[in-house]
């Protein structure tokens, strides 16, 4: 939920800034990499996106990010959570199954293909 005051200049900066406690979700796994954000809505054209302009991460912890940022906006963390480098054999064996899907895929829509024209 979020709301907006049309006439606030988002360019004033606090002084101190404001400091704002985010909990990590405990059923997320591989939840690295925070950095603390705000949705910028005259980014990308006008049409927003998240930026980290004027945030910091003061603490991070296994339970939460605590972030200090010079302005108000909405804020978030966000995590990358990819999968960790250290793949599993059945994690590469599903990769490796799932590519030798796509070229099949692949290799039958341009027989296909060419057959229609």
């Amino acid at each position: 939920i979020s709301a907006s005051v049309s006439s606030y200049n988002r360019s004033e900066i606090l002084d101190p800034p404001v400091h704002l406690t985010f909990m990590k979700n405990p059923d997320v796994e591989n939840g690295t990499n925070a950095t603390c954000s705000f949705w910028d809505p005259t980014a990308d054209n006008g049409f927003g996106d998240w930026s980290s302009r004027g945030c910091a991460i003061v603490n991070e912890t296994e339970e939460g990010v605590v972030c200090e940022c010079d302005h108000l906006t909405n804020f978030a963390i966000l995590l990358d959570v990819s999968p960790k480098a250290n793949e599993t054999s059945v994690s590469v064996g599903i990769t490796k199954t799932l590519e030798a899907l796509s070229y099949i895929g692949a290799i039958i829509s341009v027989f296909f293909l060419t057959l229609t024209i």
